[in-house]
Parts: structure tokens; sequence; C-alpha cells
């Protein structure tokens, strides 16, 4: 009883992760993007369609995570950083989270938002939130972990510096640096 009351003291607050900095320390990375339009710097509109409802009258759950799928393979090759599906590099999903807010359905116009949240030597957390179009404040919000591996091997690989220079425009503060050689 009192480690399972220790443990639900650990997980109250903002949910947060541990990630390793360029520079050797540990850094805080929030687990969603902030829930506003203003934190993503990419808006994309998507529509619903009539077989994105379920039973209930609204969206259903597994279509959120295709609309944030579609929004960051939509962005990889609209940016020209990334050669979908061709190229040497992929981006292999590692985990998504979601987090419903409230309801959207058809035949609703939604406005995906897309940001940079971290960007490791092989690896980008992808925050994304899913707005009704014109809306300030989303209906869904999504951590999205990219891994990129070599396309033949499916081995974790630096991300290549194309991609680097494109993710700036996902996050202004972001600045490119070269991965660590090792």
């Amino acid at each position: 009883m009192r480690r399972n009351a220790q443990r639900l003291r650990l997980n109250r607050g903002p949910a947060r992760g541990r990630l390793r900095s360029p520079a050797g320390g540990e850094t805080q990375v929030e687990n969603y993007p902030e829930a506003k339009r203003s934190a993503f710097p990419e808006i994309q509109t998507i529509p619903t369609r009539w077989n994105d409802n379920d039973i209930y009258g609204h969206m259903n759950n597994v279509v959120y995570a295709e609309y944030f799928d579609t929004a960051v393979n939509r962005w990889l090759i609209g940016s020209g950083a990334l050669d979908v599906p061709g190229g040497p590099i992929v981006g292999l999903v590692a985990e998504t989270r979601c987090k419903f807010l409230s309801s959207v359905g058809f035949p609703d116009i939604l406005e995906t938002g897309l940001s940079a949240l971290h960007v490791g030597n092989s690896s980008v957390i992808y925050g994304l939130g899913l707005f009704h179009a014109g809306a300030e404040t989303p209906a869904a919000l999504c951590r999205y972990v990219h891994v990129y591996v070599d396309a033949a091997g499916r081995r974790p690989t630096p991300i290549p510096e194309s991609l680097r220079r494109a993710l700036t425009a996902l996050d202004p503060g972001f600045a490119p640096r070269t991965p660590a050689r090792g």
C-alpha cells in the first residue's frame, strides 16, 4: 500500500520525461506540446471523412493516430529533407501518446499543428495538436517519437543535416548541431 501511495505521488503534476542534452546533462522535455495554437509553427488543414466517425458519433480514437502520422509525413515529404519512401534513411514510429480534450467528427474541417519538442542524435519528438478549423485550443494533443534508421539494416542512424536544418522551421529556438562522432 505504501509503495502505491509513493508511486501515485511521483506521478502527480505535469507529465515530463528526462533526456540527455547535447552537452551531456539531463534536460526536461514535456510529454505534450503546450495546448494553444501558437505552440505550433506548422499548421495543416485536413478534412474529416464519413468513415472517421464511430458508433458514438465522434471520430474514433485510432483515426487521431492516422491524422498525426499523416501530418508528420506530409511535412517530411514537403520539406524535401527526407526521401520518403525511397531514401537511405527511414523514420520509424517508436512511441505515440494522445491526450483527448474535446470531441471532433465528420463533417468537421480540422487543422493539425506540428512542432519539434526535442531533436536528438537519431530521434525527434514531435508535438502535435488537432484543432477545429480556426480554434485557438486543441481538441487533442500528441507526443510522437520518430527514430531514424538506415533503410536497409533498420539500425538507428544520425539525423541527416538536411533534416536538422528543416526542423528549425518547427521550433524557432532549435539550433542545428552536428551529431557527435563516435
